[in-house]
């Protein structure tokens, strides 16, 4: 499945076209399209709109809402954090991109090109801020997950170290995607069944992420399972058990929650 984070913030009037676009983006990747729509705190009526509209949409969605406006990249995070699909993609809500740019970019990850385009995105933004900006460890971060996905551990556990050094540089040793880079190599290390390595670089990322986000989040909920397999693998079962504890502890807050709050987040 693929999905697509919509940032919405005072987007009432484009929300029409909006939906129309990606109910077309939808038909075009063959009915795999999930939208993931995330209201930033938004004053008019973006949410009451979207709220009325997407059950009767084509397309599969999910309808986040934001106590207040924190800005798009906390807005795109959230989304992020939701999403189900395997592939990524995010698309401004008044659609200053052409709606086609989504479908080609989804197209071409699923038919796995997408090496050569992050190694030429990661070139251009060399050119443009210097070789230790964020955005280039970025790329290079995209890159090293396409490796991960192929299953090309030696190459993705090679791109991923270069890439925490990088973002512990241009970001820091406990932003997010520090850790999320972590839990990647970790993930490439667990491939390559260097067990040991594999749990102290997922400890690391799982760590950093637990201080700042909810129990429930995909990379969370990954970091788990992947100590599981490694701590099973390591016959140690006491540590395993411990962690599968956690996800049924995380899933019973985030199952409270949902029912405790049920208009908070909106799910199709």
């Amino acid at each position: 499945m693929f999905s697509l984070i919509i940032p919405v913030y005072r987007n009432e009037e484009s929300l029409p076209s909006l939906i129309a676009a990606i109910a077309d983006i939808n038909q075009a990747l063959d009915g795999k399209l999930e939208a993931v729509f995330v209201v930033d705190g938004s004053p008019d009526r973006s949410y009451a709109l979207l709220r009325n509209a997407l059950p009767n949409a084509s397309f599969a969605s999910q309808l986040l809402v934001l106590s207040r406006n924190f800005g798009a990249f906390a807005a795109i995070r959230c989304g992020l954090q939701a999403a189900g699909g395997r592939y990524f993609a995010v698309m401004a809500a008044d659609l200053q991109e052409p709606p086609e740019l989504a479908v080609e970019f989804f197209q071409r990850l699923e038919r796995d090109e997408a090496d050569a385009d992050f190694a030429r995105t990661g070139e251009i933004y060399t050119s443009v801020y210097g070789d230790k900006h964020y955005l280039v460890a970025l790329a290079r971060a995209n890159r090293a997950s396409v490796y991960l996905a192929r299953k090309q551990f030696t190459e993705a556990e090679a791109q991923f170290r270069d890439v925490i050094a990088r973002f512990n540089v241009a970001l820091s040793p406990t932003h997010m995607n520090t850790g999320i880079a972590h839990i990647k190599l970790g993930r490439a290390l667990l491939g390559e069944k260097r067990y040991r390595e594999a749990v102290e670089e997922i400890l690391a990322g799982y760590r950093t992420l637990s201080a700042q986000t909810d129990p429930s989040v995909t990379w969370l909920k990954s970091a788990r399972t992947d100590l599981i397999t490694a701590y099973e693998a390591l016959h140690e079962p006491e540590k395993a058990a411990a962690f599968r504890a956690e996800m049924e502890k995380a899933a019973a807050a985030e199952a409270g929650s949902a029912a405790a709050d049920p208009d908070g987040t909106a799910k199709k």
